[in-house]
């Protein structure tokens, strides 16, 4: 009996150093990038955004990810790279039917994670992440995921 409490106090304890090393651990702090890569995404972003050019959302990706790779920190490249890939799944029927394209979901989801939670107070970004929850509840038949989307 002693040896099964042992073990049960050794998992108890176990969970909670889990817990308290993510509880301490540093959150990640937004800092705006300012560089050559990160001006040159934007600018290809906003340009590609603007002109409606669906063509070159690949490429606006590539050259944000490199950007935000770089500075993962940029809660405006994080939310760009969502709102990419969230168009890119907004006008799946202009090419021929992808089984992959939910990818563009749950990515776009992740980005918007990523901006939400370095500028929690942004309400674009909030609304952005509930809206990719609900959307990614709905293709993957979550109904928790579409609850977490309302809020």
């Amino acid at each position: 009996m002693r040896f099964y409490i042992l073990i049960m106090l050794m998992c108890c304890s176990l969970i909670a150093c889990e817990s308290i090393a993510v509880f301490s651990t540093p959150q990640k702090k937004a800092i705006t990038a300012k560089d050559p890569w990160t001006n040159k995404a934007e600018r290809f972003f906003w340009d590609t955004l603007h002109q409606g050019r669906y063509s070159d959302i690949d490429e606006s990706v590539r050259l944000l990810m490199i950007a935000y790779l770089k500075n993962p920190n940029d809660p405006q490249l994080a939310a760009h790279l969502g709102f990419m890939h969230t168009w890119k799944i907004t006008e799946r029927d202009r090419k021929k039917p992808n089984p992959l394209m939910p990818d563009q979901i749950i990515l776009a989801k992740k980005y918007f994670q990523d901006a939400a939670t370095l500028m929690p107070k942004n309400p674009i970004y909030q609304g952005f992440l509930g809206d990719t929850q609900l959307v990614e509840g709905q293709i993957f038949k979550d109904k928790r995921e579409q609850v977490r989307g309302y809020y």
